[in-house]
């Protein structure tokens, strides 16, 4: 179970990630997204039960949208239901997170990879 500060911190992630996926993410992948933007080094482990708690909150207090949908598998011709979330406010969020280091550190990283990319061709 997380603490409160914990709570608050993986709402706070969760904004931070519909930021850098561009306003939409699914929740099956939100814990695989948290720990790239940690580069595998977070504070605190997200449970899925955690996750869709922090969901919840952020849905109540307006900032997000949840919707049921179904997706196909990456691996299989299955598919399985999952929760897309969209943020409500992406330009208002955004500006909230100009200044933030986590999102700095994340939009350096993925303008270095487009530069190496370019490099080798």
């Amino acid at each position: 179970m997380l603490s409160s500060d914990e709570e608050c911190k993986l709402m706070v992630d969760i904004l931070r990630l519909l930021v850098m996926y561009h306003n939409r993410i699914w929740e099956s992948e939100i814990l695989k997204d948290l720990l790239k933007m940690y580069t595998f080094s977070i504070s605190y482990v997200p449970t899925p039960k955690a996750i869709s708690k922090a969901l919840s909150k952020l849905h109540e207090r307006g900032l997000i949208e949840l919707e049921e949908r179904i997706r196909g598998s990456p691996v299989s011709s299955e598919t399985y239901s999952d929760r897309l979330i969209t943020l409500k406010f992406p330009e208002e969020v955004r500006r909230a997170f100009y200044r933030d280091p986590l999102y700095l550190d994340y939009l350096r990283r993925v303008y270095e990879s487009i530069e190496r990319r370019i490099r080798e061709g």
